[in-house]
């Protein structure tokens, strides 16, 4: 096994190449070295192969052998153990390329304020912090934020990262933005308030709707549409006291703007804060989830008929 691992610009050198020199410039064997440092023949030709780590009874003796720091042999370790990482952390970096290729950066440039720049793994640490992942190939994963498979939704992996992407760009400025303690009642109480509404465009009164919801504990958010994103829209608890309804523009010009928001003030008085309620348009959900959309469906229509639901998704 080699001392030295070099990968692209990055080369780590385990403290077994210096321990190697050292033999080289006493013309000794690895036995007669071994002797001296008062070790096993054995342990010496691990160390040299980079077959173990220095160990702190090692430092100290070559410190005493060759009348240096004990520091500057665990500092050498400590030196191989970093680089090993950043050469792994790169390898991963370059794994990502086609995972970051899927995703319109632009649009985190613009909605999130990222920096902009053409360098891919800069684009690739930027995605990371802003979607809290540690590796974007992690948005593919089915448990993360959203569990599209397990609502047996069959989406290509492409769409798959960007509804993920998207509602986390969501998450990420709800939680920026203040709202009072969550109140069911209050909610139930704004509903006719909401309803008053429900006959003028969405985009003249998208202001009206956040400043009502927000008293109830409700963040509205409303997000432009994330290029191959499946998610029009998402109603999430941030924690048992703040939810999230996340929007997508698109339903700005969508006849069932106020059905799904009805359906989604449902979805936020079911409380279920472990569960992520979709608005996808090709969705097959399981029962359970079937079951909480039927009620929330029921709840919109039964709200919005005095006014005529029927005619809004027209």
């Amino acid at each position: 096994m080699s001392n030295t691992i070099t990968y692209k610009e990055l080369s780590a050198f385990h403290p077994g190449y210096y321990v190697e020199e050292v033999i080289d410039d006493l013309g000794i064997s690895q036995e007669e070295f071994a002797a001296r440092l008062g070790t096993t023949p054995k342990t010496v030709s691990k160390l040299v192969n980079a077959q173990c780590n220095l160990t702190d009874d090692l430092a100290r003796k070559l410190s005493s052998m060759m009348g240096t720091s004990i520091e500057l042999w665990i500092n050498l370790q400590k030196q191989y153990d970093i680089k090993i990482q950043e050469i792994q952390q790169a390898k991963e970096i370059e794994s990502q390329i086609p995972i970051l290729n899927k995703i319109d950066y632009s649009y985190f440039v613009r909605e999130a304020d990222l920096p902009d720049t053409a360098d891919k793994e800069e684009r690739i640490r930027n995605l990371c912090k802003y979607l809290r992942v540690a590796d974007l190939n992690y948005l593919a994963e089915p448990d993360l934020i959203a569990d599209l498979g397990g609502e047996k939704i069959v989406i290509e992996t492409r769409n798959s990262i960007n509804s993920r992407a998207w509602l986390q760009t969501a998450i990420n400025i709800a939680q920026d933005i203040d709202a009072q303690p969550y109140n069911a009642k209050i909610l139930k109480n704004k509903l006719l308030e909401i309803r008053d509404l429900a006959d003028k465009k969405p985009k003249s009164v998208l202001s009206k709707i956040q400043e009502i919801l927000s008293a109830c504990g409700v963040v509205f958010v409303l997000l432009p549409h994330l290029k191959y994103s499946d998610i029009d829209g998402a109603v999430k608890w941030l924690n048992n006291d703040k939810a999230v309804v996340a929007f997508s523009d698109k339903k700005l010009d969508d006849g069932t703007f106020w059905l799904t928001l009805f359906k989604n003030i449902k979805h936020v008085l079911q409380k279920k804060t472990k569960t992520v309620f979709l608005d996808m348009p090709s969705a097959c959900f399981d029962e359970r989830i079937q079951k909480f959309e039927k009620e929330a469906k029921e709840f919109a229509e039964r709200n919005l008929a005095s006014i005529g639901y029927d005619k809004l998704t027209k």
